[in-house]
């Protein structure tokens, strides 16, 4: 190595792992991340590395029930047209603006209005709209705007766990407030409120010698939920409006996650959006994205909508980043955040063949868990015909072990509860966590999954997170193949 590599190498060891996996990162300071954040971390460490630790020389293929990949399904047609119009564009050879072409806005300023959200009695304009590289880039820039050092993000448990590095990156710190079945696995309003006034009274004692009073800066709601699938809709207005005072009163950001908003099952009952409940817009920061439901995970493109200072901020930040955000996802959601009539016959079409396709793909698992007679009436004879094919027979799985923690209504995501197999044994192997059972599961049957620690599950229960987004057969094979290998513990 040369002297300048050397040096770069000195300030960050991390650079001598020849994996192309990402090292995940550390406290703002350099220190490792608090123990909250520590749990997701040391679990989804297993998930990302561990793992592969146990293949064979030259061997590459496992089976992946743990990604975030939407069904491979075409891209919303729009958003093909959209690129090849912008690219015949004579604009094209010129940079962005780093607030957005107000040309783009506009579209996505009346698809707003249209779903109900309001500035107060005032419509949303462009001000209140800004691009992003994604979703995850649009939380990235609003916690560099609005995080102190040792402020506090509250997430609900269980949450999207990689969101969780991002504050003690920055500085600040993640906590935790847990969802309960009793809750219907929705946010409390009243525990909401206890555990913010908990947090700010420890922060008071904690970091009485800093010169400003560190806070719960921002309680983030996800909705559809990942990884629950649950939505909030107007059937929630009261919770949706008492969830917002709280943040509100307390002087919390309520981040509203929006990224799923499209994958509902119930087409009639769509998410509700904090920012659509009057008197809340100043106090909400919506995300929207193309990633999951519009079959644009590479195209990595959102946007923010929210109080125009927070817009101005996030502005300053993307031009001393990157100037601004291309020109081309700008376009992409234009057209597809739209209220065109062109758009409203499209996604009619889209969405009516998309959600039957995930409610199937559901259906397929819902078999496996449940047996047939769970699944929906419609589906049954072809999920009969898939299982023929594949030469399964359901009877040699033992499958009564494991139940669904609730069926998702919304988003690709499902999770089972394996507590059954706690202290199960496999010749030399006792599942203790649901750590030890994805090890078990990759070195038996090369199947990995998502572990409840990874995205921050309540208790110790074995709850794992399964993605039912591959293609049939795949998936008819990998189900088989998890729940043939379970067999092996539960005679243990």
């Amino acid at each position: 190595m040369n002297k300048a590599v050397n040096r770069l190498i000195e300030k960050d060891l991390s650079l001598l792992d020849k994996s192309m996996i990402p090292n995940i990162g550390k406290r703002a300071d350099g220190s490792s991340f608090l123990s909250n954040v520590a749990k997701i971390e040391k679990s989804a460490y297993v998930y990302r590395n561990e793992i592969y630790s146990y293949l064979n020389k030259d061997e590459h293929e496992f089976f992946n029930l743990g990604g975030g990949d939407p069904i491979n399904y075409k891209p919303f047609p729009l958003a093909y047209k959209s690129l090849k119009q912008e690219f015949f564009k004579s604009s094209i050879y010129s940079y962005p603006l780093s607030q957005g072409e107000s040309l783009y806005k506009e579209n996505i300023c009346n698809y707003l209005n249209d779903i109900g959200i309001r500035n107060g009695l005032e419509k949303v304009n462009n001000d209140n709209i800004i691009f992003t590289q994604s979703t995850t880039h649009a939380f990235y820039l609003i916690l560099k705007s609005i995080l102190r050092p040792y402020d506090v993000v509250l997430f609900t448990a269980p949450t999207y766990g990689l969101f969780t590095y991002i504050p003690e990156r920055l500085g600040g710190i993640s906590e935790f407030v847990p969802l309960k079945e009793s809750d219907n696995w929705l946010i409390n309003p009243q525990i909401l409120k206890s555990k913010i006034l908990e947090i700010n009274a420890r922060l008071k004692i904690e970091y009485c010698t800093l010169g400003y009073q560190p806070k719960v800066v921002a309680f983030v709601n996800i909705n559809p939920h990942n990884p629950l699938g649950t939505i909030l809709t107007r059937d929630n207005y009261d919770l949706i409006s008492s969830m917002g005072k709280v943040c509100k009163d307390l002087g919390v950001f309520l981040i509203d996650d929006l990224v799923y908003y499209d994958l509902n099952y119930n087409r009639e009952k769509p998410p509700c959006p904090v920012s659509s409940i009057p008197e809340m817009f100043d106090n909400t920061i919506s995300l929207f994205g193309l990633s999951k439901s519009f079959g644009l995970a590479g195209a990595r493109a959102g946007f923010i909508v929210a109080n125009e200072i927070v817009i101005r901020a996030v502005r300053n930040l993307i031009f001393h980043q990157m100037d601004s955000v291309p020109t081309i996802q700008a376009r992409m959601l234009s057209e597809i955040f739209s209220t065109k009539k062109k758009r409203r016959v499209c996604y009619q079409k889209y969405f009516k063949k998309l959600i039957e396709r995930y409610k199937f793909k559901l259906d397929i698992l819902k078999c496996f868990v449940n047996g047939i007679d769970s699944t929906n009436k419609k589906n049954r004879k072809r999920i009969i015909s898939l299982l023929k094919k594949h030469k399964i027979d359901l009877n040699s799985i033992n499958n009564h072990h494991v139940r669904l923690v609730l069926e998702p209504q919304g988003g690709f995501f499902a999770l089972l509860d394996l507590t059954y197999y706690k202290n199960k044994q496999y010749v030399d192997i006792t599942i203790t966590s649901a750590e030890d059972l994805l090890v078990f599961s990759f070195k038996q049957a090369r199947i990995k999954f998502l572990t409840g620690a990874s995205f921050a599950w309540p208790n110790d229960d074995l709850i794992v997170r399964i993605t039912y987004t591959a293609k049939d057969d795949k998936f008819v094979e990998m189900l088989y193949k998890f729940f043939l290998n379970l067999n092996k513990l539960s005679v243990g």
